[in-house]
Order: C-alpha cells, then structure tokens, then sequence
C-alpha cells in the first residue's frame, strides 16, 4: 500500500480484506452453513458498502442498495435481489463471530499496524462508553439510563488507539450503566508492556470506585484518569519544575493513598500508591486532578496524556454522524453485535484511507472513497475488456499478388 505524500487509493485499502480471507472465515466459522442466497461475505459486503455510501442505513434501504446497478457491478453476485425482511432474518440468526473475525484479522494486518502504531514507545488507548437507544416497545433486550423514560439503550464501551476501534464490547444488563462495570474489563485487556512500547489506557472520571483504581494499580496496567470526587492522604510532595502550556498550567504533583473508609465494623485502609497530578485550565479556570499509577512522565506529561482522551469523542461523533452509529439496524443482540462490528471495520477502512491521504473532513473522505472505488474497479473492467476484444478481432490476410 503506498503511503505518505502518495496517498493511498479506495481499492488498495479494500483489499485489506481480501475473499481469500473472507472465504477462509466463513469456512471457519460456519457462518454459511444451510444458507442459500445471503453469504456472510455478501452481507459484509453490502454493509460495508451501505455505511460508506449512505451512512445512515436501514433494512429497506440495504434492500435498494443490494439491487442498484452499482453494488452489482462493484460486488457482483449470483442472487438477483432480497427483501429487507430476509436481511433482517438473517442478521438475526447469523453467526456474528464470522465479523468479528475479521474485525480482528484486520487489527493484525501489518500495513495497519505500521500506519496507526508504527514504532511508538507510548501506546494510548482511550476507552469510553456510548449509547444507542430505540423505542422500549420495539426493543426487548437493553436497559434504561435515565436519559428517557420511553426508551431502552444498549450501551457500546470502545478502545481506541492509533485513531482506531481496536476493542469494543456490548452491555445490555442493567449494571453495566456503571463505567465501573462497563469500562475495566477494556482497560484490563490493553496489550503488556514491552521494552519497546508501553500502553497507557486514559479514561473519565466515569470510573469512581476505589477499588477499580486500586485493582488496576495492583495488575501493572498503567492508567491515566481524573479523581475529582476523591479524598486521599499525601504519602509525599514530588519536586516541582515550572510546567505549564496552552491549556493548563500545573500546580501541584504527589504520592497519595485513598483516604481511610470507616464502616460500622471497621475502618478500611488503601495502602496502595498513586501519584496526583492538579493543575488549572487556562481557558475555564477549573481545578483538574489527574490520578494515575506512572511516575516515569512529567506532571505535563500526564496532563496532556488525559487531554488526547478527546480523541474518542471524536470518534463517537464520526460514527454517529457518518456511519450511522444512532439507530438499530436489527433489534436482537445476536444482530446488534453483528452490525457493531461491521460498523467498527467501516470505520477502521475509512480512518485508513483518511489518514493516508491527509483529508480533514469525515464526509469528503467517505465521497472520494466510494467514488475512487467504482472507477478503479470500472478502469480494470475496461482495461480487460479491451484486451479481450483486442483478442478476438480476425487476423487480417495479406492482399493476393
């Protein structure tokens, strides 16, 4: 895949996921197994397709798309059309593994990991949770949040890193409304540290338990968070170097201990260490205070670490806005998960190409994508045809003397 100031084009990054590959999956997987007309390969395809083109799809408009003169000359297929109804069915009762297989065949492909990763010695990966909320009578799994009395949400918790989706699970318990259940199993499986890179996990102050904060200390999984609601005791004042930027200006940097708990048995003590970093914004004035378990970064350091957490708002954003991440295609949890990690390969395949080819906006990257893809595949087209028509035209004869 070319890269830099070449760009990359549509195709190449389509052909990170190759049908070797997709066949191969389905293979293992089973994913096609009694299935007459919609193969998993064909409805990633058409998903895939859908949330490039459109972004904010639907059963019926899948329908229109799977039958356009379009689709069929970009992903040709032997069945001449399907009902939103079958599509529906089949997200349903499909082995939602098989997309999540290939979810994870294409975190491990070396070009994305050389783009998005590269040689960093810090890793970041910022994880949050957002919701995605439907009718209640229309929606029998999920929970309600408080946010609306008439409706259900299932709760979507992401890590990303590198700009991308590298993990994401779906809640629809009630308990997981709590980041303390929703969020730790994520930061829990970030990558080990290495001598060459150290992952840091950054999340909000949506984690408020003591003993989530001092369970991570305890498992070696570095963190970067905010503790505004907490009390600690100071163990010991670090040094303190002038440390300020544009946005904040560092005031204060210890070793603490959460402060003791006293029940009506016992008082409870937190011998753990953890480091506190306060500084005050430059543009509100706010008082901020980073906890944290890294003491080889500056207090700036951890700030700025806590302040690239924006990045995943960032992507909630872009995969409400441009993929259609609001809505439910499918109102089961065997098809909410199917469609969550097509909606997260779309977006990894549109970061890509985004990123290599240095374009600013979501929705002029989705344009130039589709519109690159259709003309390189009709220019192979022509270019085949061409040498097949060359092939058949009759030998000329010379005149008789």
């Amino acid at each position: 895949m070319r890269g830099g100031a070449l760009g990359v084009r549509a195709s190449e990054v389509i052909n990170m996921v190759p049908d070797e590959l997709l066949d191969r999956l389905a293979d293992e997987t089973g994913v096609d197994y009694s299935v007459q007309k919609l193969h998993g390969k064909t409805l990633f395809k058409l998903f895939l397709f859908g949330l490039l083109q459109e972004g904010d799809v639907s059963l019926r408009v899948l329908e229109t798309i799977f039958s356009s003169r379009r689709f069929q000359t970009l992903f040709p297929t032997k069945v001449s059309g399907v009902k939103h109804s079958s599509i529906g069915m089949r997200l349903e009762n499909i082995k939602y593994a098989y997309f999540e297989r290939i979810f994870e065949s294409l975190l491990t492909h070396p070009e994305l990991q050389q783009i998005c990763f590269g040689d960093k010695k810090i890793q970041t990966h910022k994880i949050d949770s957002t919701f995605v909320g439907i009718a209640e009578k229309l929606l029998t799994i999920g929970v309600r949040n408080g946010r609306s009395a008439d409706r259900k949400h299932l709760k979507y918790s992401v890590a990303i890193s590198g700009s991308i989706p590298v993990n994401i699970v779906l809640y629809t318990e009630r308990s997981a409304v709590s980041e303390d259940i929703a969020l730790p199993p994520l930061v829990k499986n970030i990558p080990k540290n290495t001598e060459q890179t150290v992952h840091i996990a950054v999340f909000d102050q949506g984690v408020r338990k003591k003993l989530t904060f001092l369970e991570l200390v305890d498992t070696g999984v570095y963190f970067v968070s905010r503790a505004e609601k907490h009390k600690f005791k100071i163990v010991e004042k670090l040094s303190m170097q002038k440390q300020q930027n544009d946005h904040i200006v560092i005031t204060d940097d210890q070793i603490v201990q959460f402060s003791r708990k006293k029940t009506e048995t016992r008082t409870v003590t937190f011998p753990q260490h953890l480091r506190l970093v306060v500084g005050q914004s430059t543009t509100t004035g706010k008082t901020l205070h980073f906890i944290t378990n890294i003491r080889d970064l500056s207090a700036l350091e951890i700030a700025e670490l806590y302040r690239s957490r924006w990045e995943i708002e960032t992507f909630f954003k872009f995969i409400k806005q441009e993929l259609g991440f609001t809505h439910l295609i499918s109102r089961n949890q065997n098809g909410a998960r199917a469609v969550m990690y097509l909606t997260m390969i779309a977006a990894i395949l549109l970061t890509l190409y985004k990123k290599q080819n240095r374009i600013a906006s979501w929705r002029v990257a989705k344009i130039k994508f589709i519109d690159e893809l259709t003309f390189d595949i009709i220019e192979t087209w022509h270019a085949e045809l061409a040498r097949l028509f060359e092939q058949k035209q009759p030998s000329s004869r010379a005149d008789p003397q």
